[in-house]
């Protein structure tokens, strides 16, 4: 699994049209401040994985003091990716593992989409982080 964490003073995305036939969730317009992104490739046998990324997330995220947590299905970062169905239920348990802190409040962007998005990044040590798990 691979993530790019940006914690981000503004965040928005837009939900353009879907990537796949089977996309099951509703698109749309959001927004968010003072958060952090994460965007995520799940790869292969990535389901062993969700602990070990949740920790790591969960690292960062303290560090950067935030409050929100967004994951991002992002295909981009990886030449190895799962499956569609198998990418979608390992984001649902990382979002469930992240949760079950009770830390933050953790929503995702609906998966499957092509969206536009728009960001403020802030610039801090722990602010921009590349995670592998």
């Amino acid at each position: 699994m691979k993530a790019l964490f940006l914690q981000c003073s503004s965040f928005s995305y837009d939900c353009i049209r879907t990537a796949l036939p089977n996309t099951l969730e509703e698109g749309g317009f959001t927004s968010y401040s003072n958060c952090a992104v994460v965007f995520i490739s799940v790869e292969v046998e990535d389901d062993t994985r969700v602990a070990r990324a949740a920790k790591a997330i969960r690292r960062v995220a303290r560090n950067a003091n935030t409050g929100v947590l967004i994951l991002s299905g992002f295909a981009h970062l990886s030449d190895n990716l799962a499956s569609f169905d198998d990418s979608q239920l390992v984001l649902q348990r990382l979002q469930q593992a992240l949760r079950n802190n009770q830390e933050w409040e953790v929503v995702t962007t609906p998966f499957g989409w092509h969206k536009t998005m728009s960001m403020t990044a802030l610039a801090d040590k722990w602010s921009q982080r590349f995670i592998t798990a």
